[in-house]
């Protein structure tokens, strides 16, 4: 067993990291955690150094399981003084919850732009749930969304953008972040109404009149031979 894998096995024997996460949210968890302890045995200068970010990181993961799982039952108090405490933890500058949750919807909207627009490069939220299904049941791998197991979460854009907050990523502004909760763009609840069609070209309508105008009759002559003489 490798050094990480043995830290990774003394964190999971506490379920106290994820008892308020779904299995595809946990599963989200641990990976982030592996990461950490990955770059932990890079970066540590010896053993006591590792012992003290492995601490550090086992003292982190209650607090993002409670953040994620449990802040719907949370005040907006009690979730900023869990982010605060989450700060001065990583020395990492203050965020609030609505900075967290604008982050998490503006990336769920990105995933969800590019996947309309066919970019291979990002899942759809269809094959997200997919693949999350299939990690907890391999038999639910063609599972649509609405068929999956209430273990299958919807907060993971939640626990992504906090674990990347924790990591160093740039969050909204407050500023920011309060007008997107308060005035949300249309485009995240409606879709964009179809363009117009464009204006046909003058040029092409006035030969589409002219080969559909009837010619105007013409009145017979006196030098015309098949006219009737009186």
């Amino acid at each position: 067993m490798s050094r990480i894998d043995a830290v990774l096995q003394r964190i999971t024997e506490d379920t106290g990291w994820r008892e308020d996460l779904t299995d595809s949210e946990a599963e989200s968890l641990i990976a982030w955690a592996k990461n950490r302890l990955a770059r932990l045995h890079t970066q540590a200068v010896d053993e006591a150094d590792f012992e003290q970010g492995v601490a550090k990181l086992r003292a982190l993961l209650p607090k993002i399981n409670r953040f994620v799982g449990a802040r719907a039952s949370m005040s907006p108090e009690e979730q900023q003084a869990l982010l605060d405490t989450l700060a001065d933890a990583t020395g990492l500058a203050h965020a609030s919850p609505a900075q967290i949750t604008t982050a998490a919807g503006a990336a769920k909207a990105a995933a969800e732009s590019a996947a309309q627009t066919g970019d291979s490069g990002v899942k759809s939220p269809t094959d997200q749930f997919r693949a999350l299904a299939a990690q907890v049941d391999p038999s639910l791998k063609e599972s649509a969304p609405e068929t999956l197991p209430a273990n299958v979460g919807d907060q993971l854009p939640v626990l992504n953008a906090l674990t990347a907050w924790i990591d160093g990523a740039a969050l909204p502004t407050a500023d920011a972040a309060l007008s997107a909760l308060v005035n949300p763009p249309a485009s995240l609840f409606k879709a964009q109404a179809a363009e117009p069609p464009p204006p046909p070209d003058p040029s092409a309508a006035s030969i589409l009149d002219f080969f559909n105008t009837a010619p105007p009759e013409e009145t017979p002559t006196s030098d015309d031979p098949t006219s009737e003489n009186p």
